[in-house]
């Protein structure tokens, strides 16, 4: 991949998150992993009106750079790729979703897209300090097993095998959110939805 398509790669999934909703102006951050760097987007950029500058490159193991920007949340986004085979990281705050968190431990997937998404459920995280070396251990740990991690009061991280489907699991924890308070406030059996067939035949 050229320097100029990872751009509008990451420009592309930048603008869905933003105009999707799940980003306000100046939230979230995005990466990849390309062999032995990392790609990150600075921090306080806006996801979707990312310019050339606005891609960090963070080459070998070693903390970036001051100079460089990265997104403050790069020991996130390290600790994943250094736990699992991952290829590309999205953080984000969507609203119900981060809701949800408020009040429930996990989000269990009721669809046929989130469970082929998400698998079973998003586990919900809960950090003292939700940001930086503090959060990475313990985010890293959490994604065992999983493909988004909701994180109590800051926002979802989701894995992926690309950037894309990355945002694409992202949304789907939004979505997810969406129709798992309608279902409730409609009187359904959330745990009954959760164990029909069809979900277990999506995975």
């Amino acid at each position: 991949m050229t320097d100029k398509e990872r751009l509008e790669t990451f420009r592309r999934c930048g603008r869905a998150l933003f105009w999707g909703g799940l980003n306000d102006s100046h939230s979230g951050n995005l990466s990849v992993r390309v062999k032995d760097s990392l790609w990150i987007t600075r921090t306080g950029c806006m996801l979707h009106e990312l310019v050339a500058k606005d891609l960090v490159e963070v080459a070998g193991d070693p903390p970036p750079r001051p100079e460089l920007r990265a997104s403050r949340e790069f020991p996130a986004h390290r600790a994943l790729y250094r736990a699992g085979g991952y290829a590309a990281v999205v953080h984000c705050h969507p609203p119900l979703a981060l809701a949800w968190a408020m009040v429930a431990d996990d989000l269990v997937s009721l669809t046929v897209d989130a469970r082929t998404a998400l698998g079973p459920r998003v586990p919900v995280l809960e950090a003292a300090v939700a940001h930086g070396e503090a959060l990475a251990g313990m985010l890293a740990k959490a994604m065992a097993g999983h493909r988004a991690v909701l994180v109590r009061g800051h926002g979802v991280f989701a894995v992926g095998d690309d950037l894309e489907q990355a945002t694409w699991r992202a949304f789907q924890v939004e979505r997810t959110a969406q129709l798992t308070v309608a279902a409730r406030g409609l009187g359904a059996d959330l745990a009954g939805l959760a164990a029909k067939p069809y979900l277990a035949a999506s995975e």
